[in-house]
């Protein structure tokens, strides 16, 4: 390992029925937060399970802080995992679930306290100290499973789907709250979801996984903006995604020829033009295309144009909310966008 790395993951795989996992090779710095991205039953859960010990791994396949831990039971890791369901104990208040790794720490009455005391201060959980956990909601039992995996100050902490079964407003609280926490405690984090705004929210770091793998890993702008395959750039949200051939730095589409920044590995693959990159200019200066607005569709935050470009292609185009009024279904767009923001990459089923 080195220096810098604090969870080093090499090659990880295991035969999970007719599902096989991996191999995974991974690697994260001490006090990072890594959100790994992917669609039901691409094997998320399973890999959280192996790294919390619940699995069996061969010898130097898992290293933590440069300690092979590939082989130690669960309760050796010191890895604190928070499923799904939070899994809480419905017998106990909410003070004795978090409190309940602390028994196994050796530690007077007062540090017991004094810890007890700040984790519910900083989940703001005290006003519930003593209630039963069954009378908690979504979001407290979420934070109650999150403060009773951190108590014990765990030197990696595995987030499956945290922010699962809440509503809209919940999953902003929350998502609040992990960054607090996350702040304040620099706990090595790894957090799964399906959910790419929530990519967008927590992770400084991010990965995509699909059949087993994890496909792409970087910041998460990287992987937006520049996807390695077609299932990445479509599971971010890719929109205007186009078959083409390349030579050089050109780029042929069935529509367009397209001048890009770099010259793609292969001759053949996918061109990416993301829809807030497209600008509509004046007809009398330099553009791209032109065509017809096919569909306005509001979202809020922004204003979705569909462009009809010609039989068989179509844009989309985001703009601000406040233009909206600019542009009525069958109006000519005359479109324009910098060659730099064209992405091409070459892997995926043509």
């Amino acid at each position: 390992m080195k220096k810098t790395e604090f969870l080093c993951i090499n090659g990880l795989k295991r035969k999970l029925g007719q599902f096989s996992l991996g191999p995974i090779s991974l690697t994260l710095k001490r006090g990072e937060y890594f959100v790994l991205l992917g669609p039901t039953g691409c094997g998320k859960t399973s890999f959280l399970s192996h790294l919390a010990g619940l699995y069996g791994t061969d010898r130097e396949v898992i290293f933590l802080d440069d300690k092979d831990i590939g082989r130690l039971p669960s309760n050796k890791r010191r890895i604190g995992y928070v499923m799904q369901t939070g899994n809480l104990f419905p017998h106990l208040s909410v003070k004795a679930n978090i409190a309940f790794g602390l028994k196994y720490l050796k530690m007077t009455r007062g540090e017991y306290s004094q810890r007890l005391k700040r984790f519910l201060d900083l989940f703001g959980l005290t006003a519930l100290a003593d209630r039963s956990c069954l009378t908690l909601s979504g979001g407290e039992t979420k934070k109650t499973a999150i403060a009773r995996s951190l108590i014990i100050e765990p030197r990696l902490l595995l987030l499956d789907e945290p922010l699962g079964m809440l509503d809209h407003n919940g999953r902003k609280e929350m998502l609040e709250v992990l960054k607090i926490i996350h702040h304040e405690l620099h706990t090595t984090t790894i957090h799964v979801t399906h959910d790419r705004h929530e990519t967008w929210m927590t992770g400084q770091s991010c990965g995509v996984m699909n059949q087993g793998k994890i496909i792409q890993t970087g910041s998460v702008s990287e992987l937006f903006r520049q996807p390695v395959d077609l299932f990445t750039a479509e599971f971010f949200g890719g929109m205007n995604i186009f078959p083409a051939s390349f030579q050089g730095k050109k780029a042929k589409l069935s529509w367009i020829d397209l001048d890009l920044a770099q010259s793609p590995e292969k001759k053949i693959g996918w061109v990416l033009i993301r829809p807030e990159n497209i600008r509509v200019v004046n007809p009398l200066h330099n553009h791209k295309i032109v065509g017809k607005i096919a569909g306005v569709r509001d979202f809020g935050e922004y204003i979705e144009i569909e462009v009809q470009i010609d039989e068989k292609n179509r844009l989309f185009l985001h703009t601000s909310v406040d233009s909206a009024h600019c542009f009525s279904i069958g109006n000519t767009l005359h479109l324009d966008w910098a060659r730099d923001s064209i992405h091409a990459f070459s892997q995926g089923k043509i």
